[in-house]
């Protein structure tokens, strides 16, 4: 039967599927039938450790043998500890997901228009990551090769921002918003931070941290 209480995966890689436990560990096994040999590697291992802090003290402890970050502080950390490695620019590496659905604050173009203009990313990132990363709104960062200069993002206006969410309440909106991002340190310390930008501008914003990406 079809779904996904009956998915069961295979892998058809280097590497086939052996054994999953949510938020816990995914193993593989080599795959002996791969159409480049068999990997150098009997198994591998990935292991949810939550924050980037607590991967960072793994590699260091040799617990794990390799660790992906995406906290900044954590990545600088790690390049200036001359740690073997590579740095991945990601563009939209950092988002927020507005809910368009019918019903939904987001249905409303005033309230999605308001939301952009009221988020200062620049500030964001000076209080949150020391000043650390490449803030920008645009899809593609101006590092990309696919950035496109005729293309503006909406930028960090607070004016704007509170006449848009003024019309939208005169409207019959309740400037009522639900911000949902993860529990570790540093998802927590930037809700607190839009939380606070939002609310500058007139919105009523309502925290919910969850555990992990899969809650989210």
């Amino acid at each position: 039967a079809n779904g996904p209480d009956n998915f069961e995966p295979i892998g058809a890689g280097a590497f086939t599927f052996e054994s999953y436990k949510p938020q816990e560990e995914l193993v593989l096994a080599a795959n002996p039938d791969h159409w480049d040999g068999k990997p150098h590697l009997d198994k591998l291992r990935l292991v949810w450790l939550g924050a980037d802090e607590t991967k960072y003290e793994s590699l260091e402890s040799d617990s794990v043998q390799a660790i992906v970050v995406r906290d900044i502080r954590i990545v600088k950390q790690v390049r200036d500890a001359d740690g073997l490695g590579w740095v991945s620019l990601d563009n939209m590496g950092n988002m927020i997901n507005v809910n368009h659905a019918e019903g939904r604050p987001g249905a409303n173009e005033k309230v999605t228009r308001a939301i952009a203009h009221a988020i200062d990313v620049e500030a964001l990132y000076e209080r949150v990551y020391g000043g650390l990363g490449l803030p920008s709104k645009n899809l593609f960062g101006s590092e990309s090769r696919w950035h496109s200069e005729g293309v503006e993002a909406p930028e960090y206006d607070l004016e704007q921002a509170t006449s848009l969410l003024e019309e939208a309440k005169a409207e019959g909106y309740d400037g009522k918003l639900v911000l949902t991002s993860s529990a570790d340190p540093i998802s927590r310390d930037q809700a607190m931070v839009l939380q606070a930008q939002l609310e500058a501008a007139g919105f009523t914003v309502e925290n919910d941290l969850v555990r992990s990406i899969a809650d989210i």
